[in-house]
């Protein structure tokens, strides 16, 4: 499976460069010779290529320009995507956990995000009838547990253009409504402060 997941993955990243491979799994021992027939491609000329593969044993399998600082293609989700999928599998859920205690009709609910992109205003609404369907009426404290995930929320190697970007959102456990805000500043008359409307 995991040798079919990095030919996969390969193949995805030629294709994108509009490079053409065969559909065949790679041999280990013919991976230096098809990788540096891939990177010395007329159609990569002008680019600067960059490839360093190591076994968590520290024995390199392949190096070219490893020692160089080039920013990440875009296309290298593709090869994140099938170390996810090899490890994780094609069944895997990333679950929010929901916790509480009721007392009176008041209820105490923590939600501990385990990293789900996906969470957000319908999940809540979802959550909320769920504890309606319980007999809770009201909630006394909603707390947010982003305790999962430990590190820095974003990589000190990202640029600021990329933070202030909608996808460069932190990367943290509890994520809700793919962690963006959308407002609208709105003019009013001359010396008036602006207006905000939450969206």
């Amino acid at each position: 499976m995991k040798q079919f997941t990095w030919a996969v993955a390969l193949s995805a990243v030629a294709t994108s460069l509009g490079i053409s491979l065969p559909a065949v799994a790679y041999c280990r021992a013919d991976l230096t010779r098809q990788l540096d027939t891939l990177t010395r491609q007329p159609s990569l000329q002008q680019a600067q290529v960059g490839v360093h593969i190591e076994t968590q044993a520290g024995q390199i399998i392949y190096s070219r320009n490893a020692d160089r600082y080039l920013v990440p293609a875009s296309n290298v989700k593709l090869l994140t995507t099938a170390a996810a999928l090899s490890t994780l599998g094609p069944d895997f859920t990333v679950r929010t956990a929901v916790y509480g205690q009721q007392r009176n009709g008041l209820a105490v609910v923590q939600v501990r995000g385990q990293g789900d992109p996906t969470f957000g205003d319908a999940q809540l609404v979802d959550l909320a009838q769920q504890l309606q369907r319980q007999g809770i009426s009201t909630i006394s404290n909603l707390l947010g547990n982003d305790s999962y995930f430990q590190g820095p929320l974003v990589h000190p190697n990202w640029e600021w253009e990329d933070i202030q970007a909608g996808y460069g959102a932190a990367a943290n456990s509890l994520i809700l409504n793919a962690n963006e805000l959308g407002f609208t500043l709105c003019p009013q008359a001359v010396g008036q402060p602006l207006r905000l409307e939450w969206e």
